[in-house]
């Protein structure tokens, strides 16, 4: 768990900053480049999230790719 968090926050997305790709005024597309060099995460790891506002809410895609040249486990979400 993060100080002050009363919740377990896993990976490293929640705390580095993600490059905007795209954006527009009812959408943003983000990216976030991973390389492992003194990181602790030993795989390359590309991800994408796509936000984008509807009139009935909220549509969010994540995507996690494996540039590694070893499986990888992952996984990824969106928390409240």
């Amino acid at each position: 768990a993060h100080p002050g968090q009363a919740h377990a926050m896993h990976g490293f997305g929640h705390v580095r900053a993600w490059t905007v790709a795209e954006q527009g005024d009812d959408r943003i597309l983000m990216t976030l480049r991973h390389e492992p060099l003194g990181s602790g995460w030993p795989w390359p790891v590309f991800a994408e999230q796509s936000l984008r506002r509807t009139e009935e809410g909220l549509d969010a895609e994540l995507t996690i790719r494996n540039d590694g040249d070893t499986a990888m486990p992952g996984g990824g979400g969106f928390h409240p």
